[in-house]
């Protein structure tokens, strides 16, 4: 029986890609010797070409994963997977535009990826052929009979699943020092899964999840990550922490409380925006109405300004457990290690 581990949806490029002990392997890229038979070689490639049947599918899309000393078609195991996802995920939402929701949304669409693009399935197949494919979470369903090689047999692709024709392989250094992170076993890094795991769900395709709801999801990926309880003024401080400059200039902020009592309180900008987004998410959670003043910051959605701020919080937090480099871009990453190579500091 043939075993493969695939993310039929995920683009990475057009190289291997390491994460730990874990390879992806794109699907144009998969060789015999990744394999450990020609039945597996075969089976391996039939098995995406059930899923790249649908015209919805783009050419590039499709990857095989095997960890350590595996090849791609024997036993895989499970251990460490939900890591490897929360991995790629994070750095392939990196890649995406940082105002989706802007003025170019269209544009911006040809290279956005969402969580559904990151999922891995597992399968083992039949020496004739066969394989099961599974549908759901919540209530499953298993279709059989699908063949390899039969003209007839599909896995067609969730009618969420985007298809950018544009957009950049996650970066393989941030995809190995999340790795890095995540497999500690610490108060702080279990706070930055959780984190994760919000924005896996804001991100999710689906229209049965809506806009006020990703606004309380990404509201609650904050709460988990920066971990000091529900308080806002003690939620505020540790965001500035995160990225304003030492001694950040701020300013009177005038607001009312949920009494529309008058208050007012010095503030950066930041802090407003979080400030705000917190007004916004309470008014969501009540039941109010929120009107389209309060759903933005300035010109901008307080959704994506999250979505945004959270994804960056995320990286800083990894670059503080000890990776400072996923702080800068190929380029200045490029010109940093040179200096350290050759002394030139």
């Amino acid at each position: 029986m043939v075993n493969v581990i695939l993310a039929p949806y995920l683009q990475v490029g057009n190289q291997l890609l390491h994460v730990g002990p874990w390879e992806a392997i794109p699907a144009g890229q998969l060789e015999r010797a990744q394999t450990p038979s020609d039945l597996a070689f075969e089976q391996s490639r039939g098995l995406l070409e059930l899923y790249q049947k649908s015209r919805r599918v783009r050419d590039g899309f499709g990857v095989f994963f095997r960890r350590g000393r595996r090849l791609v078609g024997e036993n895989f195991t499970v251990k460490d997977l939900a890591t490897l996802r929360h991995v790629l995920l994070v750095a392939l939402l990196d890649r995406n535009p940082s105002d989706v929701g802007g003025d170019d949304t269209l544009n911006a669409g040809h290279q956005v990826r969402t969580s559904d693009n990151v999922d891995i399935i597992g399968h083992r197949i039949q020496p004739d052929g066969y394989v099961s494919a599974r549908y759901g979470a919540m209530t499953q369903a298993w279709v059989g009979g699908l063949r390899i090689g039969d003209g007839h047999s599909e896995i067609a692709p969730p009618i969420e699943v985007p298809f950018p024709i544009l957009g950049r392989p996650p970066d393989s250094l941030y995809c190995n020092a999340l790795w890095d992170v995540l497999r500690q076993d610490i108060d702080d890094v279990r706070r930055l899964a959780a984190a994760i795991g919000w924005l896996d769900l804001a991100w999710r395709n689906t229209p049965s999840t809506t806009h006020d709801m990703r606004v309380v999801m990404l509201k609650s990926g904050f709460e988990v990550l920066l971990g000091r309880g529900d308080r806002i003024d003690r939620q505020r401080p540790a965001l500035s922490a995160l990225f304003d400059v030492p001694n950040p200039r701020s300013r009177v902020r005038h607001f009312t409380d949920r009494y529309g009592n008058p208050l007012q309180e010095e503030m950066t900008d930041l802090e407003w925006w979080y400030t705000r987004f917190t007004f916004l998410r309470n008014a969501i959670t009540h039941g109010r109405r929120a009107s389209g003043r309060e759903l933005r910051h300035g010109r901008h959605w307080h959704l994506w300004i999250a979505e945004y701020r959270l994804r960056q919080a995320i990286k800083e937090v990894t670059a503080q457990h000890g990776h400072p480099l996923v702080r800068m871009d190929e380029f200045e990453r490029a010109i940093t290690l040179s200096i350290q190579r050759y002394g030139l500091e």
